[in-house]
């Protein structure tokens, strides 16, 4: 147990195990109960946990921040701002109330960390609890239980566990594993200078395959306010963060929305314009309705359209 004196009374710091293990790929074994005195400084206290070298494992020391753990929801907050000094193996952070806290990292490049990003692409597809519990157990079999481990040393917070093991036995918290709020989401990659593009007039080529990002870009609302509203949808591969694809709508279309699927594009403008749909080499076309319409999905194959509109709901088939 550690004490020392703030301005307005005594801090007491103790070390416990963590009520909510398990958790995290990069708890480090190092968990500690704080309490505060009753009148803290409103702008909070620092609090400094130590931890050895031993305790690391697979875990970068430079990625440790302070995270503190709700033992009622088993929810991890990132305490913000807190820093870790790596040469006197110590994290910091200025808390503002009592509780129990924890030193989380991430692992350093390798099957493990290669694991956190495969979960990153899947965040909040899925809940942790209930009918998608253990949906991250395929990963954890395909890289930790199929793959070569044994290189790997297990991170304090894991000691007496194979990395195989440690992966499968996993709860993420509620609020998602705590290590993903040290990622830079999404990485930053760079674009290319001069992406591919479809020139207005032409049939749309085939949209490549992955896990794509589509998003309407209209000049409206620049400084410009006098200039013909422009827009374009751009596609961006979401595995490697670059713009693959942009295809110009044209002038005066002020988009409301966006569908998108490998049949093509659909884009639902104001209630007096029609929907402007734009498929694989086909020529672009329009689909009018008699209220107008605000909002459209396609089905998963891509075979039908479904459009809302003050009116109801609309299916159109585009076989």
């Amino acid at each position: 147990m550690d004490e020392r004196d703030d301005d307005r009374g005594r801090i007491t710091v103790t070390a416990v195990e963590n009520p909510v293990p398990r958790a995290s790929f990069g708890d480090i074994g190092r968990t500690v109960d704080v309490q505060l005195p009753e009148h803290a400084p409103r702008q909070g206290s620092v609090v400094s946990i130590g931890y050895e070298s031993d305790d690391l494992g697979w875990v970068d020391p430079a990625s440790l921040r302070l995270f503190r753990s709700d033992v009622t929801t088993g929810d991890y907050e990132l305490v913000p701002e807190s820093a870790v000094d790596t040469d006197s193996c110590v994290v910091s952070g200025s808390i503002t109330q009592s509780g129990v806290y924890a030193l989380i990292g991430l692992p350093v490049d390798g099957p493990v960390r290669e694991v956190i990003d495969e979960l990153a692409e899947l965040r909040g597809r899925y809940e942790p609890y209930g009918p998608d519990a253990g949906w991250h157990h395929p990963i954890c079999e395909r890289i930790l239980c199929d793959g070569p481990t044994t290189h790997l040393t297990m991170p304090g917070g894991w000691r007496g566990f194979s990395p195989c093991e440690m992966c499968t036995g996993l709860v993420p918290p509620p609020n998602d594993l705590p290590e993903l709020w040290l990622l830079e989401w999404p990485r930053p990659r760079p674009l290319p200078i001069d992406p591919p593009i479809i020139a207005s007039g032409q049939a749309v080529l085939e949209l490549p395959r992955g896990p794509l990002l589509y998003a309407t870009i209209t000049t409206t609302g620049t400084a410009n306010q006098s200039a013909t509203p422009y827009c374009v949808v751009e596609v961006v591969d979401t595995a490697t963060w670059t713009k693959v694809k942009e295809i110009p709508l044209g002038g005066n279309v002020l988009p409301a929305g966006l569908a998108a699927s490998r049949a093509g594009i659909a884009v639902p403008q104001d209630f007096t314009a029609p929907i402007l749909l734009v498929r694989p080499g086909r020529p672009r076309s329009t689909l009018s309705f008699d209220r107008g319409a605000h909002s459209c999905v396609f089905s998963n194959d891509g075979s039908k359209l479904y459009v809302a509109s003050l009116s109801g709901v609309y299916v159109v088939s585009l076989a």
